[in-house]
């Protein structure tokens, strides 16, 4: 028997004997157990090169199996296995191979998204696409169904906020909350199936090879001189921050734990929702409340980083987990917020960076510049938003669809050649069923479903809308929500909102945006000198009151997701 270190804790699988006193796993969906066992072993011998070369194997046919199911199966294939690629991830780093850890660590978040923009698959489901008019017409009856429930069932929106459960009355007499819950689960059930029955499913693609430098190297290539990629992951419960820069890629484990982090976030996220209601007064404490809690996060998550990247005026974000909750921009050092010392973009995985700056140079290539802008006050609750997607529209000399005209059918009419694309509305996100968050038009929501039925190469879809930034983190952390079927639908960059957001803040804050983007401005910059206007600006008046914008509230939503680069 190998010694082992005295007062060793076995923290996983526990295993104690002989490498030939293992059983041979013979079918292949265990395959991976015999080696990741193995490597255990060595590693608990401190035979760090022989349990590196186990853990390769398992991962490998962990990768082998993945591989022969449909692509739409294998969001929850790495559900209950992801400890093998956490415990490589570990591993890579007390070698001090930084560059394998990442690439590794890459392999677990969102690969169901990275398949199906790499071979551009199909999730579109529309009958009459299909020489098919009677699947068309049923889903087109379900739709119209679902929708009609859902809003009656749903309570009255706050008048001020793009953001909650707006309604109209739409059947009369209303029936009992209860009652419409039930429709609108039945119709959105039986529209579920239906899509799933009359869509191609997606087999596979073949099996790519395990993670070599050569798949960081694409990325780095990707990567200005001015612009550093950070990549946050967890492992047993810490946090891990790789940084990745066009010559180099380190990493550093960091001081906090996903408790702490979890604790904050929610203390955070309580502070933001008190924010609408409260007055000027008030208002100045939340801030300062809001400010101690985003040094506290600063100093678990970005102290460690700083001086490796204060040389870099641009920062890519890659989340992990529950920091897909957290706008980074906010974060704050008791002097001042990282917006005010980087421009901040976002990725769900570090390597979808090559596919966007792709997307971004095809969009660039094309010489037309159609701009749409959407405009829906929802019965005159957001009045702002139609001012803004009219203002929005005069500033890049496109075009504004306001109120009736605003509708699900205009979309699909200019998504084939729409460059830049703009909504604003009120959105909501369904945390239960994520399929059917979407944003509220004159003639129907514009789900994710719908969505996925659109191909839409634009340069920059903005959302200008509560909640379209939220996603559902999937196992393999998936990132359901709006924002990954607008990449799917080809879509190279987004600009989403995390929360629900205050109208008239949101009309001065994209009038901000366009103006740069207008002034030739690349999409990042003029994001962030949007933020730094709101930010310091005097404030607007509610209720004839004034209110600062000061609050991370008004200004820290709005984020931006893929190529940050020019239109």
């Amino acid at each position: 028997m190998f010694a082992l270190p005295p007062g060793h804790r076995f923290t996983r699988e526990q295993f104690s004997v002989e490498p030939s006193s293992l059983p041979v796993a013979t079918d292949r969906q265990q395959k991976y157990r015999r080696h990741y066992q193995l490597g255990n072993y060595f590693k608990r011998a401190d035979e760090l090169a022989s349990a590196q070369a186990e853990y390769q194997k398992a991962i490998q046919a962990l990768e082998d199996r993945r591989a022969q199911l449909l692509i739409e199966q294998r969001t929850d294939f790495l559900a209950d296995k992801q400890f093998v690629y956490e415990d490589m991830v570990d591993l890579c780093l007390d070698l001090q191979q930084p560059d394998q850890a990442l690439a590794y660590a890459e392999l677990v978040k969102s690969r169901a998204l990275a398949d199906l923009l790499a071979i551009q698959v199909d999730l579109s489901a529309d009958g009459q696409h299909y020489g098919e008019p009677p699947w068309g017409a049923a889903l087109r009856h379900l739709r119209q169904a679902r929708d009609q429930g859902a809003e009656a069932w749903h309570a009255p929106d706050e008048v001020h906020l793009r953001g909650g459960a707006l309604s109209r009355t739409l059947v009369s007499p209303k029936p009992h909350p209860s009652a419409l819950a039930l429709i609108v689960a039945e119709a959105e059930q039986r529209l579920v199936t239906l899509w799933g029955s009359v869509r191609p499913h997606n087999r596979s693609v073949g099996q790519p090879p395990l993670p070599s430098t050569r798949a960081n190297e694409a990325i780095q290539v990707c990567l200005a001189p001015d612009t550093a990629l950070v990549e946050y992951f967890v492992i047993k419960g810490h946090f891990v921050a790789f940084v990745m820069t066009a010559e180099r890629i380190s990493a550093q484990r960091l001081p906090s734990t996903l408790p702490q982090v979890q604790q904050l976030l929610l203390f955070l996220q309580l502070n933001l929702k008190a924010v609408a209601h409260s007055t000027p007064t008030q208002l100045a404490h939340l801030t300062r409340n809001a400010n101690q809690l985003l040094l506290q996060l600063y100093k678990l998550l970005f102290a460690p980083l700083h001086g490796s990247l204060a040389a870099y005026p641009r920062l890519i974000i890659v989340p992990h987990g529950l920091l897909h909750q957290l706008p980074f921009s906010a974060l704050y050092d008791g002097q001042a917020y990282l917006i005010e010392q980087h421009e901040i973009s976002y990725l769900p995985r570090a390597s979808l960076l090559p596919y966007c700056t792709q997307t971004a140079r095809r969009t660039e290539a094309s010489k037309t510049m159609n701009m749409v802008a959407l405009g829906y006050s929802v019965g005159g609750r957001l009045p702002y938003a139609v001012q803004e997607a009219q203002q929005v529209a005069r500033r890049m000399q496109g075009v504004a669809f306001v109120e009736e005209a605003a509708t699900t059918a205009q979309i699909r009419q200019v998504a084939g050649e729409c460059r830049l694309l703009h909504v604003a509305t009120h959105g909501h996100f369904r945390i239960d069923n994520p399929l059917f968050s979407g944003l509220a038009l004159a003639d129907g929501w514009l789900t994710l479903l719908d969505i996925l039925n659109l191909r839409l190469p634009a340069s920059l879809v903005t959302l200008s809308a509560c909640q379209t930034g939220c996603h559902l983190v999937a196992s393999g952390d998936e990132l359901l929500g709006l924002m990954r079927a607008f990449l799917i639908s080809g879509t190279s960059s987004l600009v989403t909102c995390l929360w629900a957001v205050q109208d008239q803040a949101t009309q001065q804050f994209m009038d901000q945006f366009y103006q740069k983007l207008a002034d030739g401005w690349t999409k990042g910059a003029a994001l962030q000198a949007a933020q730094l206007h709101l930010l310091h600006s005097p404030g607007g008046s509610g209720d004839g009151r004034r209110v600062s914008y000061a609050h991370p509230y008004f200004w820290a939503p709005f984020f931006l997701v893929g190529a940050s680069g020019a239109l």
